[in-house]
């Protein structure tokens, strides 16, 4: 069957460009699927992890350090990492902040996990 005259003309996305696309929740889900087998679980502690630290907002900032953006870097931290300091792109932050969890925690949920044990009953500020 062929495609209307419209639709045969019209450009096609490529993968990467739908990828570059997607909104800062999308791309985190997209990148834990592919880099933990048990993806639902994995994504569903990082969801929880970045809401509390910035709502999922890519220009939040903590008004008591340098911590901002979506995984809540500090200065320093997005310097140790090879990135600008504060990058206003919320995939790079995404990727960074996913990089910065593998290393150190091994998976989102061993990041929860720490930041749950550190923030106590309340659930407020969990690095400290």
């Amino acid at each position: 069957m062929a495609l209307p005259p419209a639709q045969a003309n019209a450009p096609f996305l490529t993968h990467k460009q739908i990828v570059k696309s997607l909104e800062p929740k999308s791309y985190a889900y997209y990148l834990v699927s592919r880099q933990w087998k048990d993806h639902k679980k994995e994504y569903a502690c990082l969801e929880i992890l970045w809401h509390k630290e910035s709502g999922w907002r890519s220009n939040a900032a903590n008004p008591h350090s340098t911590a901002w953006g979506i995984p809540q870097f500090l200065n320093s931290t997005w310097v140790n990492y090879g990135y600008p300091i504060r990058p206003k792109n919320p995939q790079v932050q995404v990727r960074a902040g996913l990089r910065y969890i593998y290393k150190r925690y091994k998976t989102p949920c061993g990041a929860w996990s720490f930041w749950k044990k550190q923030a106590g009953v309340n659930l407020h500020g969990g690095w400290y």
